[in-house]
């Protein structure tokens, strides 16, 4: 049973109630805790199970609880909707639809496009879809090109999944919006995998927030037929960008929108 328990707490150590320690077997001991390895907060010697990254899952909880950051990658913004330790919305690719943020990859983006659209099929336009408004992140999102640099045909490729989206959606519901400066670049790039209709914005080049630029394309179509309840997909990688507050007012102003801090490992 304990063998079987272990395996358990391995697999689902991020989503483990922290209530009771030490840990139990089925038949309510003791699981065996102490060991070798020291936790480097606390220096209490744990055998493997109970350590991630070193630390012990105590003191994992009171960072989180009490400290509110992650002692793991120091980000601050922290779900406390979802058992009693916080979720680190990147160490534990953990969602929240009351915190309107969600971890997804592709697949998921996808479905979530299609269930935006849905969500309008009864008030929308003559189609019997809810326009969406498709804002994605260059950089290690929509593209595996990093820190800006250009990207060149036959090095770096599109997810296979946002690319795909974006192959569906009409122009003026298509953009990238990212803080690289090669413009030109991702327009060729783009256009050489039959996606010219896609626009491209750098809110470094614009000297503008992601937000400011995405509530403008949002008005842009409000004012087209259809477009008055358009919803909004923002993905980005960067959690940092999702917690911005003007991006966090976007996304709490607009009825329907989903922000979604992309990972392709989701």
């Amino acid at each position: 049973r304990l063998q079987a328990l272990n395996a358990t707490i391995v697999s689902h150590q991020d989503v483990l109630s922290l209530d009771d320690w030490p840990p139990k077997d089925g038949d309510g001991k003791a699981a065996p805790v102490s060991g070798k390895q020291p936790c480097k907060i606390c220096g209490e010697k744990l055998k493997d199970l109970w350590l991630k990254r070193s630390m012990c899952l105590v003191c994992v909880k009171a960072q989180r609880s009490e400290h509110k950051r992650c002692p793991f990658c120091k980000a601050t913004t922290l779900c406390a909707h979802d058992g009693a330790t916080p979720k680190c919305f990147a160490c534990d690719d953990h969602s929240c639809s009351q915190c309107s943020l969600l971890r997804l990859d592709g697949a998921g983006v996808s479905a979530l496009a299609s269930e935006l659209q849905d969500r309008g099929r009864s008030s929308a336009s003559a189609s019997g879809e809810r326009k969406v408004l498709l804002a994605f992140d260059w950089d290690q999102t929509l593209c595996s090109t990093k820190s800006g640099s250009a990207p060149i045909v036959g090095v770096h490729t599109l997810d296979p999944e946002l690319g795909a989206l974006l192959q569906t959606a009409e122009a003026g519901l298509a953009a990238v919006v990212t803080e690289s400066g090669a413009v030109e670049n991702i327009l060729a790039f783009l256009a050489a995998h039959g996606l010219r209709h896609v626009e491209v914005r750098s809110a470094n080049r614009e000297k503008r927030t992601k937000a400011s630029v995405i509530r403008e394309l949002l008005a842009r179509v409000a004012g087209t037929e259809g477009g008055g309840d358009c919803a909004l997909l923002f993905v980005d990688d960067d959690l940092a960008e999702h917690t911005q507050p003007e991006m966090r007012a976007l996304v709490r102003d607009t009825a329907n929108a989903a922000s979604v801090f992309f990972s392709n490992n989701a």
